[in-house]
């Protein structure tokens, strides 16, 4: 075996000459996702990994996205922000209490120009 390059298995890195550890990072969470094994995929030389998101999805993503916390869900993260954003101001039919005012606000104008209307001659 060649004394330069040595496996070790226990703590899922290689060390080598020239060669960048790989932590091995199965089973770790980042955000909504649990990564479940390495794809056997590179980019950029680096590892991408199947992750396990809490909606169900499965998800390949790279190692560095991971650690850096750029990409923390399957996608239904950003699926929830958007739909809870669309949310307000009448949007989506469900109205906070800031845009039901404003309604009601508009309503009164409304009636007061109509009002208005009847009694000009």
């Amino acid at each position: 075996m060649d004394t330069r390059i040595k496996v070790i298995a226990t703590q899922g890195f290689f060390i080598g000459d020239g060669m960048k550890k790989h932590l091995d990072l199965t089973g770790k969470k980042f955000g909504r996702l649990t990564v479940l094994e390495d794809s056997k995929k590179r980019q950029f030389g680096k590892i991408i990994w199947d992750c396990l998101c809490y909606c169900g999805g499965i998800k390949a993503i790279l190692s560095s996205n991971l650690t850096t916390g750029n990409t923390k869900s399957c996608g239904c993260l950003n699926r929830e922000v958007t739909k809870n954003r669309s949310l307000k101001h009448g949007s989506s039919g469900k109205k906070d209490r800031t845009y039901e005012c404003w309604e009601e606000a508009e309503e009164g104008h409304k009636k007061i120009l109509k009002k208005q209307e009847e009694e000009t001659p």
